[in-house]
């Protein structure tokens, strides 16, 4: 997709002899016509940049905030706000990270910092641009009334429903399941590791991806 291979160039390349706005709007203006599409194209070029702990990300964040808000972009931007300094280095990574060593890849405090301050202020953007009426992930399925009954998720981690959460990971909505997934993770409850396995199997390619990493942030408990 124009606009993603714009920016995955960017990344790779020592872009301070670049005019990297010049990239950035290209990258825009390429991703645009592409509507959610490109966005949730950009919610996955982000989560491998973060896996790789690039330093790159602010560029792509900056093309994130003038695109249209779908929930994968909002969770890919939330992702970085929450994400740790350091992490255990992947066998592959087509990124280079800012910092390696002793089998781990990262960031400096300051650039992490940087990073962390500058996705808050991205996310706060999405999130007031997102529609009043959240899109189902999936796509095609018209909202019906049974949908006005969705979960409150948010209710549900406060008060560590764990078996209503787990209910919700069935839910005909792939944007409910995939919070109720996330939500499983932070609580970290063994019960989950089941319906959360049975989740690595989900028809939306963001619910596994989320069932994986919270199964891992279940076995660090």
């Amino acid at each position: 997709m124009k606009g993603i291979q714009t920016l995955e160039e960017l990344c790779r390349i020592n872009y301070s002899i670049f005019d990297t706005q010049n990239w950035i709007d290209r990258a825009v203006e390429e991703l645009k016509p592409y509507s959610e599409d490109g966005s949730r194209a950009l919610a996955k070029l982000i989560k491998e940049l973060l896996n790789c702990r690039s330093p790159e990300i602010p560029c792509v964040l900056m093309v994130a905030k003038q695109l249209e808000s779908t929930p994968e972009l909002i969770e890919a931007v939330r992702s970085i706000t929450i994400a740790s300094s350091l992490v255990i280095q992947p066998a592959y990574s087509r990124f280079a990270p800012e910092i390696i060593g002793g089998g781990k890849i990262g960031w400096t405090d300051g650039t992490a910092s940087h990073i962390k301050n500058y996705a808050s202020a991205v996310l706060e953007k999405l999130i007031k641009s997102k529609p009043a009426k959240q899109p189902d992930v999936t796509r095609g399925r018209k909202m019906g009334i049974f949908d006005l009954f969705k979960p409150n998720i948010v209710k549900m981690e406060k008060r560590k429903d764990v078996s209503g959460l787990i209910r919700a990971l069935k839910n005909k909505d792939s944007y409910v399941r995939m919070r109720a997934v996330i939500a499983l993770g932070k609580i970290g409850d063994k019960r989950a590791v089941e319906p959360l396995t049975q989740a690595l199997n989900d028809i939306n390619e963001f619910v596994r991806e989320a069932a994986k990493e919270a199964l891992d942030k279940i076995k660090q408990k």
